[in-house]
């Protein structure tokens, strides 16, 4: 079903793929493809499961293909009431446009800031929590306890 339309391309493996069978990889310095680390750009998906470094890996790198997503785990401590509203002062900016519109501003690196403060750990990361990644944890967070934790709506 999906072969039809894929192009691919047949490199050794840098180490036992077996496992991450579609899915995304990479391919190093050296030539060789390896999976893709969370947060980091891809060059393909697997197409089949070899099973040692140096054997034929086939990677898509055009068309159709089943893909199996990975994940990532965060874990957070609660910020307090005054660390969130101190965020939501600096992160969020409403600008006042003519005929009634208005333009709200994110500084994501806020959010980066506040992250980095109430971290405890992650893995399934490659290298460093892309930013994207501790905004979209940290609101996770803060609208979990707003509306799970303690019913309000707001802190």
């Amino acid at each position: 079903m999906y072969e039809e339309s894929l192009r691919c391309v047949t490199l050794e493996a840098g180490q036992d793929l077996s496992a991450p069978q579609f899915c995304f990889v990479s391919i190093a310095g050296d030539g060789q493809v390896d999976p893709t680390g969370a947060g980091a750009l891809t060059d393909g998906v697997l197409q089949n499961d070899p099973n040692a470094t140096g054997t034929a890996a086939t990677v898509a790198i055009g068309g159709i293909s089943r893909v199996v997503c990975g994940g990532v785990a965060i874990r957070l401590k609660a910020p307090t009431t005054k660390a969130v509203l101190d965020y939501r002062k600096r992160a969020f900016q409403l600008i006042s446009l003519p005929h009634g519109r208005t333009q709200m501003i994110s500084r994501l690196g806020e959010a980066g800031v506040l992250f980095d403060r109430c971290f405890v750990y992650a893995e399934g990361y490659d290298g460093p929590i892309p930013i994207l990644h501790k905004d979209r944890a940290l609101r996770a967070m803060i609208d979990y306890i707003e509306t799970e934790v303690d019913g309000s709506e707001g802190f």
